[in-house]
């Protein structure tokens, strides 16, 4: 007869990520579009891993303004903990979270304190960030000057 020994789990392992994916909630149309703005200002391409995973997610989800807000203020605390850490305003991640601010106040310009978000910025934001564009290559600014990153990321939320 054999006795079946139950092991006592392990402590201290951290869980991998794939048991954690499940309990996950998706995230909000508005987390999705942040995420590829910060994407955009990183330099990342159309068809960078990352790129294409939040496109694809993009098109399959639905708008939930709660969570589009929710979003804003996570990033907003980001910013926040990252001044406090020392980043610089020229600091990637400060010119990625520079981009996502820009969308979300477009967002809240545009629809105002209970109106959800829209999923893309107006026309008069577009044309604003094109005239800036051009403001900054006039002034000689490279492609991959964080000045030109960001509003280029903020273009690329515009049809």
């Amino acid at each position: 007869m054999k006795v079946r020994v139950e092991r006592p789990a392990v402590s201290g392992v951290a869980p991998r990520p794939s048991d954690l994916e499940s309990t996950e909630l998706p995230p909000s149309c508005g987390e999705l579009e942040l995420e590829r703005v910060a994407l955009v200002a990183s330099g990342k391409g159309e068809r960078h891993p990352a790129m294409v995973r939040v496109d694809g997610a993009h098109r399959a989800c639905g708008h939930d303004a709660d969570a589009d807000r929710r979003a804003c203020a996570a990033v907003r605390r980001r910013v926040l903990v990252d001044e406090a850490a020392g980043y610089g305003p020229r600091h990637p991640r400060a010119v990625a979270a520079n981009a996502q601010l820009s969308l979300c106040a477009a967002w809240e310009s545009a629809a105002g304190p209970d109106a959800p978000p829209p999923p893309r910025p107006t026309s008069r934001d577009c044309a604003r960030w094109r005239a800036e564009q051009a403001e900054l290559r006039a002034k000689g600014k490279g492609e991959r000057h964080p000045d030109v990153l960001a509003v280029e990321a903020k273009l690329a939320m515009c049809s």
